[in-house]
């Protein structure tokens, strides 16, 4: 599979529907494109993320953490104990 990459400069996609197609190996020796993906993902794999051409171009979602729309008032955790423990014991 590397080797395959590494002299043709096809797409991991490409290169395992290629196998599949051809019948070179049986369905329980193949392994799927996503498993690959993950496989370069980890380092398990000989190729790495800078061979592939179309991921370094892309850009990943940025997470936007999301703020309280109001401020209600002081948490619980900031109100006195000793009322609390008044309403507790009515």
């Amino acid at each position: 599979m590397e080797n395959k990459f590494k002299s043709t400069k096809k797409g991991i996609d490409g290169i395992i529907g290629a196998a599949k197609i051809s019948g070179k190996y049986e369905a329980h020796e193949m392994i799927s494109t996503k498993t690959m993906y993950n496989y370069i993902d980890l380092g398990i794999s000989e190729i790495k993320n800078i061979d592939l051409l179309l991921k370094l171009r892309r850009k990943t979602k940025s997470k936007k953490v999301r703020e309280n729309k109001k401020v209600l008032g002081r948490s619980i955790e900031e109100r006195d104990k000793s009322r609390s423990k008044l309403a507790s014991s009515q």
